[in-house]
């Protein structure tokens, strides 16, 4: 009798290894790049908030003949309510960073005063102690240097963007964002005001003075 040889219908040991780790590999390539869009669209979404306030911020200069006397979010609270801002949950949204825990904000009128304050919004603003900026200013030589906004460094124990940015708004209205690399490794001399290691931030202030 002549035997026939067994066809191998399977893949050996070698070869499943190699198609796992394949499989693997792309695995972690497509979460690294869901990682890194997830972040440059919150990101993006930062710098709209920004463009949003700062369109207000504007109406606010053109109705006082002067920007917000207030410092720190206090600066950018100015806006909040009538005429400028309606006290609404969508209004709301665009003082809150979208890559930190977002606040369970509704139409409520104490729910939105709980959260829609200085220590837990999202952004700063400008130090307005010497009253440096008045009406005009953001048409000025250099104005796209100096940054009337940005946000926070921690808020409630988070870094916004992991770590990684800081979203900005410049007082010619365009926006962007600083690198954390600018600060060093250490997160936490992510920080603003005059003690900042980033020249232009240092205008900022943290906290209402």
């Amino acid at each position: 009798m002549i035997k026939t040889p067994r066809s191998s219908g399977g893949f050996t040991l070698i070869e499943l290894l190699v198609v796992i780790t394949i499989i693997l590999l792309l695995a972690s390539w497509g979460v690294t790049r869901f990682i890194a869009a997830q972040r440059d669209a919150e990101l993006a979404k930062s710098e709209d908030n920004l463009s949003q306030i700062y369109f207000h911020l504007k109406r606010y200069e053109e109705k006082k003949r002067r920007l917000p006397s207030q410092s720190g979010p206090d600066f950018l609270l100015a806006i909040w309510g009538k005429p400028f801002l309606e006290k609404t949950k969508n209004n709301a949204q665009i003082f809150f960073c979208p890559s930190l825990s977002a606040p369970p904000l509704t139409d409520d009128e104490e729910v939105l005063e709980e959260w829609v304050n200085a220590e837990n919004i999202s952004y700063t603003g400008r130090n307005q102690a010497d009253k440096e900026f008045r009406v005009g200013r953001t048409t000025q030589a250099g104005a796209s240097k100096i940054i009337i906004a940005c946000n926070k460094p921690i808020v409630n124990g988070e870094i916004p963007h992991h770590g990684q940015y800081l979203a900005v708004v410049y007082l010619n209205g365009v926006t962007g964002h600083l690198e954390a690399n600018l600060w060093g490794e250490d997160p936490d001399l992510l920080v603003v005001g005059p003690d900042s290691p980033v020249e232009a931030v240092r205008g900022i202030a943290w906290e209402e003075l």
